[in-house]
């Protein structure tokens, strides 16, 4: 008789489930596709049985994707969060600790309780008031403010949101909401104090005598003036850095329809479409 016509547990004279399994159907672990022996007095071998002390039940398993995931613990001592093979401490709680809310007497969730410093993670949506609601910021606020002392605008009675700091680089201007940089320059990221009669400081108003529009200052002198001037000063063909031919014009010479006061852009013939 060949020896996959016999269940290898010693003492069985069954068959064994198929051509690749070593035991038979009493003593093949319940588990689908697990070849593996079954331990005494469980329907599961080692690997898939609850890991809880005395208990004999299969562990509990999710799928997702066509992967299966199994726990470590069965339904009843496993934490019913996803992905998480912790046991439960007791009968009464439906989460590990780490994924139970660290305040006293409640069982709600908390996405990490084990974390170092005290912070949002460490509580469930209920008793997460009281901290800064700025992202990763662990620190409490006061007086029921939204924000801790650091990311509060310092305006007076405004309870606002303030940067505090841009790539760790502190200014007076990130301790105030947007809506009370007023003696700063409007553009987000420049902590420049704006100039008179402009809400941008030299580096951000338009060239332009007189103007006192927003410009970025990229590469380029053409970039020193606001979108308006831009098109009046400047060739309006894209990529082109050429100043006008004439004003009134949108176009250089080299990309203006060579007909007197015609002021469309050239395609052949240096004519534009109108006139080749």
């Amino acid at each position: 008789m060949p020896w996959f016509k016999r269940c290898k547990k010693k003492g069985c004279w069954g068959s064994p489930v198929n051509k690749k399994f070593l035991f038979c159907y009493d003593h093949t672990c319940a588990i689908d596709d697990c070849d593996s022996l079954k331990l005494n007095g469980r329907e599961t071998c080692a690997f898939h049985g609850c890991k809880a002390p005395s208990c004999v039940a299969p562990a509990a398993h999710s799928s997702s994707n066509g992967i299966k995931l199994y726990y470590r613990f069965c339904g009843k001592h496993n934490c019913v969060v996803y992905d998480c093979s912790n046991t439960r401490p007791g009968d009464s709680r439906e989460r590990c600790d780490r994924h139970t809310c660290i305040e006293d007497k409640c069982d709600g969730f908390a996405q990490d309780a084990h974390t170092k410093s005290k912070n949002q993670s460490n509580y469930c949506a209920k008793h997460q008031i009281g901290f800064c609601s700025h992202n990763d910021c662990s620190e409490k606020t006061k007086d029921n403010n939204t924000y801790c002392e650091q990311h509060i605008c310092k305006e007076k009675d405004c309870d606002s949101f303030c940067r505090y700091q841009i790539d760790g680089k502190f200014n007076e201007k990130l301790t105030f909401c947007k809506n009370h940089q007023g003696k700063w320059c409007a553009d987000v990221s420049c902590l420049n104090k704006h100039i008179d009669n402009s809400e941008f400081c030299n580096s951000h108003v338009c060239a332009e005598d007189n103007c006192s529009d927003y410009t970025s200052h990229g590469l380029g002198k053409k970039n020193s003036y606001c979108d308006r001037h831009k098109k009046e000063l400047y060739c309006n063909k894209k990529y082109c850095d050429s100043v006008v031919a004439t004003k009134g014009i949108p176009y250089c010479v080299r990309h203006n329809c060579k007909v007197k006061n015609c002021t469309e852009i050239r395609y052949y013939d240096k004519k534009c479409e109108t006139h080749y």
